[in-house]
């Protein structure tokens, strides 16, 4: 199964289509619930902390609206 997880605060249509999407597909749909970042902005954390150690984007993206995760 997969699962796909959507950002909200898009067009309904969006996630209308993204429904019959994923029905159609055997997969899940998931909405982002999170209402605002778990983090603080940049500039109010340490500087060790600031340090950008993140590798090459994840292939799950679709776009930046849409992650694909396979379960």
């Amino acid at each position: 199964m997969t699962k796909l997880i959507v950002r909200r605060g898009l067009d309904p249509e969006y996630y209308g289509f993204m429904t019959v999407t994923a029905a159609a597909n055997g997969d899940e749909l998931i909405v982002d619930r999170r209402r605002v970042a778990n983090r603080p902005p940049r500039d109010s954390r340490p500087e060790s902390e600031t340090a950008d150690r993140r590798g090459p984007a994840s292939e799950k993206w679709i776009d930046e609206d849409v992650i694909v995760v396979h379960c």
